[in-house]
Parts: C-alpha cells; sequence; structure tokens
C-alpha cells in the first residue's frame, strides 16, 4: 500500500510536519518551565504570547497542512492519518485555549 507514490510522500510530508510541531511543543514547554523558575526566557520576551503562536503553528501544520497532502487519494491511509490528526489537533487547540485563558486572564 505504500509503495503507492501518491501515498508515500504525503506520509513522509506529514511526518514531517509531525517533526516540526514536536519541536514548537518543545519551545512551548521550555517556555513554560523558564517562566515557572524564573529562568532565561526563550521567544520574544512574551511567554505566553510566544506559547500561542508556537501551538497555532502547531495546529495549522496538521489540520491543513498535512491533511491536504492526502486530497484526492481516499483510503485507508488517509482515514487512519485523518484520525491520528484529529486526536493531535484536539490535545492541542485544549492547550491553546488555555494558553488564550492566561491572556485573556
Amino acid at each position: 500500500m505504500l509503495n503507492d507514490f501518491r501515498l508515500t510522500n504525503p506520509v513522509n510530508d506529514c511526518a514531517d510536519l509531525l517533526d516540526v510541531s514536536s519541536d514548537e511543543l518543545t519551545m512551548s514547554l521550555d517556555v513554560a518551565d523558564s517562566v515557572k523558575s524564573n529562568g532565561h526566557r526563550n521567544g520574544t520576551g512574551h511567554p505566553v504570547s510566544d506559547m500561542k503562536a508556537w501551538l497555532s503553528a502547531m495546529v495549522g501544520n496538521q489540520d491543513t497542512s498535512c491533511l491536504d497532502r492526502f486530497h484526492g487519494t481516499k483510503g485507508v491511509v488517509e482515514t487512519l492519518v485523518a484520525g491520528i490528526v484529529q486526536g493531535v489537533v484536539s490535545v492541542v487547540a485544549d492547550l491553546l485555549r488555555m494558553v488564550r485563558n492566561i491572556l485573556a486572564g
């Protein structure tokens, strides 16, 4: 099934985007840790805004960019990846809501 060029490229692209998203999550967690410990802050100096930007980018990477790669393939792999991506997006969206609440509060 993954010998199909129409599927291997989207799967590889999504894996790359997931790696980028992992880096963005790491940056968000590093900022949260540095604020908690009053340590060195990465980013712009506005940690909550930085976390909001990185988490928003994660949602965009997975929800649109990754799934768009499968447009027109219709099959088991697309359905499987869509389910995984929706799980990731759901968790990150929850985190993003928490960050937005911090900004609003």
